[in-house]
């Protein structure tokens, strides 16, 4: 009794339900779970409790379609008559409310010898829905990895391939079958892939399967079955299983796209930092704590670091120019405005710069720093002062031009005049000697006037090679004898220094010129005055003296320096203005300096000047040097006065004074004089006298018809008659009538002896001789 009891405990500790039957169905026992499950589906206990037939329940349920009842019952037949010892299956025993999974199992009673059986179902669904829920998430990872780009693999501990999906197998040119089972030598073999480049790409197997450790290979090129070239960040880790390395898995990302475009900017960068790099201008990038991120090679150069040593330094401790302090700061005011800073400052070293300061931004418009732009703006200022300055000058000269024209025709009449009254007080000493200061009066004036043109580029000159050096030994020589002696002189004139087409009297005179003012700089205290001459030519890279010149070409550099009382910063752009002196009243003209200017312009040229208060001065001439093909121009004698006899001369000026002048002046010569104020009036007279005119005298600049077109339209019909142009601020034959013969050009004031000569000149010396 006491046994039963016990297995019945023991029975109905089990969370099976188990039942035992005799041979013919009839249920002899059933545990708690047994009766449990019964009240849990609703079922009577008492029609499958003791004493019931559990044949019968069996054979209604596999009537009502259940398979399983029916295969139960003839298996449970089997045991019964001896034929098996035992049998089991699954099947679902699904309620309303849920799925179910049983497993049933049926045994003989052990030593029973009257065909009594075991039957046993034990409730699987747990196990059924966390297989189910395993097999969705394996089909899932199936699905993940089949379809993801990166290469996904699993390798036995002996190398073989467990597993490796379709972007893995792609890679040899094979499908996934053909890949599992395979070691890496075999899928060499069988694709044909470069052995070196494959091996390389999987030698971090053995280490993960050596050490079992994770291995991350961040770059590892890999060329495929078709020969494209690929990069690969691979992570392999080792499966572990009971403490022992059993296989590993790898993963596979390519990247070759990523190091493409990282190259690509890589590149860009590297082709922004060599632009950068070339510029003169000073290039420095800030984050928005304004410290050092970049700089290129100029703003290291002018700081003296190199670019490690700068990265990471606050704006405040780098050499920016203007920080003086946080408050004036461009790089901070950027930072904290948002807004471009533009500013311009000068170096105790003299130097003029601007700086421009701007704000930088991601592709979001957030701000991430600034960019300092530092720009040596000294040479680009200085060369726009001289063109201003050359412009001031031009517009000067042009002004200056214009009056000299109009003063000539002044003083043409004035000296005129002058003479014929003088030849007529000889008899009065008192007249006379009134008349001759008026002479002289006009002669410094025409020479006030040359002096002029020379500034306003407007004559013409005997210009010829001439060896510069030798004229420039022979000019200091007489200088000594006209300065002081608290004033030394030294020379440094070079030798073979080439030779400058000019006129020798305008070399004189700009050496004069420098050579006063610089006595004059060292008349209370004496100093020294140094000349020096020397060839120069200037390289395409190299920063020019003056704008003026040209890179290439060969220049001889004379330069006078005193060191006198110099000249204050704001004074030098002045000092080549006409009048500009810093001389006391009655000491100057102020033309010295401008006259210089306008020799040197006028030569192709430059003159450049650096002075220091207190410390002298020192100007720089340059002048080209003459080329193998330099020719000389010819200075005309002058023919002395001669009578005419007679001869027809029609002389046209707009003004009045003028023609009163030559009339008088040829008719007393005993020429027949006709004058005219109206140039389309004189052509008009020298087409109604046909070939009874021997000689025209007209000026160059008049209303109407000039006298280059007046002289062109009197050729159209007297092809041979000789002309005289005279102009009040140039001379030479204009380019139209150059290739013309028996025509001369005469600079006013015109003198009465010299256009005498030059109308003699014209018409012959025939009629002078029967005179």
């Amino acid at each position: 009794m006491q046994s039963l009891l016990f297995y019945q405990a023991t029975l109905d500790s089990l969370r099976a339900t188990i039942a035992i039957i005799d041979r013919d169905g009839a249920i002899l026992f059933v545990n708690r779970s047994w009766r449990e499950f019964a009240r849990e589906n609703d079922t009577d206990p008492q029609q499958v409790s003791e004493g019931c037939n559990y044949f019968t329940v069996c054979e209604a349920a596999a009537a009502g379609g259940c398979p399983e009842a029916g295969e139960f019952l003839d298996q449970a037949k089997k045991l019964v008559s001896g034929e098996i010892e035992e049998f089991g299956f699954e099947y679902p025993c699904h309620s309303p409310q849920q799925q179910r999974w049983f497993k049933v199992r049926v045994t003989r009673l052990l030593q029973d010898n009257n065909g009594r059986i075991v039957v046993a179902h034990e409730n699987l669904t747990l196990i059924k829905l966390a297989e189910e829920n395993l097999r969705r998430r394996e089909d899932l990872l199936d699905r993940i990895i089949g379809i993801s780009p990166n290469l996904v693999f699993i390798k036995d501990s002996n190398g073989r391939y467990v597993m490796a999906n379709e972007a893995f197998a792609a890679m040899y040119g094979m499908r996934q079958e053909e890949v599992i089972g395979r070691t890496d030598s075999e899928l060499l073999v069988a694709s044909g892939l470069p052995e070196e480049e494959t091996t390389a790409f999987h030698r971090p197997d053995d280490d993960v399967i050596a050490r079992a450790e994770t291995v991350i290979s961040e770059e590892q090129p890999f060329t495929d079955h078709r020969g494209m070239r690929k990069w690969f960040r691979t992570v392999r880790a080792p499966l572990v299983v009971d403490g022992e390395v059993r296989s590993l898995v790898g993963i596979a990302n390519d990247i070759t796209r990523n190091r493409e475009q990282e190259q690509a900017v890589r590149n860009a960068q590297l082709r922004l930092e060599a632009i950068l790099n070339t510029l003169n201008h000073e290039v420095t990038l800030f984050d928005n704590g304004a410290r050092v991120m970049w700089a290129n090679q100029r703003a290291c150069e002018h700081s003296g670091s190199s670019l490690a040593e700068r990265v990471g330094l606050e704006c405040n401790r780098y050499s920016c120019h203007v920080c003086q302090g946080h408050e004036d700061c461009p790089v901070r005011a950027v930072i904290a405005s948002g807004q471009r800073q533009q500013r311009t400052v000068t170096t105790p070293a003299g130097m003029t710069l601007a700086l421009s300061a701007n704000p930088m931004f991601d592709s979001n418009r957030e701000m991430v720093g600034a960019v300092l732009v530092v720009e040596d703006i000294s040479e680009r200022l200085s060369l726009e002062q001289q063109l201003r300055q050359a412009q001031r000058l031009e517009s000067l000269g042009t002004l200056a031009g214009g009056i000299a024209h109009d003063f000539n025709n002044i003083l043409t009449a004035i000296l005129g005049f002058t003479e014929l009254c003088l030849d007529r007080a000889k008899g009065d000493q008192v007249m006379k000697e009134d008349l001759d200061e008026v002479y002289q009066a006009s002669v410094r004036a025409r020479e006030l006037v040359e002096q002029i043109l020379t500034f306003s580029r407007r004559t013409e000159e005997d210009t010829k090679p001439l060896d510069i050096a030798l004229l420039i030994k022979e000019a200091a020589k007489l200088l000594r004898a006209t300065l002081p002696s608290t004033i030394t002189i030294k020379n440094r004139i070079g030798r073979d220094v080439g030779m400058v087409c000019a006129d020798p009297s305008r070399i004189h005179q700009i050496l004069m010129n420098l050579c006063t003012n610089a006595a004059h700089a060292m008349r209370d205290n004496g100093g020294t005055l140094s000349l020096s001459l020397a060839a120069v030519r200037y390289s395409g890279q190299e920063r020019l003296p003056h704008a003026q010149l040209v890179a290439e070409r060969a220049y001889a550099r004379l330069e006078v320096g005193d060191t006198g009382c110099g000249m204050e910063p704001e004074m030098i752009p002045l000092i080549f203005d006409p009048y500009f002196t810093t001389k006391e009243t009655g000491e100057g003209t102020g033309l010295g300096l401008a006259v210089v200017h306008g020799i040197v312009r006028d030569y192709g040229g430059a003159i450049t000047v650096e002075s220091m208060l207190g410390k002298g001065s020192s100007f720089a001439v340059y002048l080209p040097l003459a080329g193998s093909d330099a020719r000389t121009t010819v200075v005309e004698r002058v023919v002395p006065q001669q009578s005419g006899n007679g001869e027809s001369l029609v002389v046209v000026d707009d003004e009045q004074g003028i023609t009163r002048f030559c009339k008088k002046v040829l008719e007393q010569a005993g020429y027949e004089v006709h004058t005219e104020n109206d140039s389309m009036q004189a052509l008009r007279y020298i087409q109604d006298r046909q070939q009874q005119v021997d000689l025209l005298i007209s000026d160059m600049t008049m209303p109407g018809l000039t006298g280059e077109k007046l002289a062109q339209q009197v050729r159209l019909i007297y092809p041979d008659l000789p002309i005289i142009l005279m102009s009040g601020n140039r001379a030479g034959i204009p380019d139209s009538l150059a290739g013309c013969s028996a025509i001369e050009t005469l600079v006013k004031p015109v003198g009465r002896e010299r256009l005498l000569a030059t109308i003699r000149k014209l018409i012959g010396s025939d009629t002078a001789s029967s005179a």
